[in-house]
């Protein structure tokens, strides 16, 4: 069987946002961060996610950007110099 489809729920309509995509997020912006609560700050600031109340923005660029965008707006404030999309 072959994939014929896939779908992008980033509204919440068939997949709980909150309980998914905020613990995701919060663990993603810590291990780029890895450890440094300021670049986690940052991080989470250029993202549009308050690390405090654990809630994304919205605003955000999570619900608005690509992958790759995000990746793009986060590269400055991390220690990778480039981006590798698969």
């Amino acid at each position: 069987m072959s994939i014929e489809a896939i779908l992008f729920d980033k509204d919440g309509t068939l997949i709980d946002f909150v309980a998914t995509f905020v613990p995701a997020t919060e663990l993603v912006i810590r291990d780029l961060a890895n450890g440094d609560d300021a670049t986690a700050g940052k991080l989470a600031q250029v993202a549009g996610f308050d690390l405090q109340s654990r809630q994304i923005l919205e605003s955000s660029i999570l619900i608005a950007d690509s992958v790759e965008g995000i990746a793009r707006q986060w590269l400055p404030h991390s220690a990778f110099t480039d981006i590798e999309l698969m």
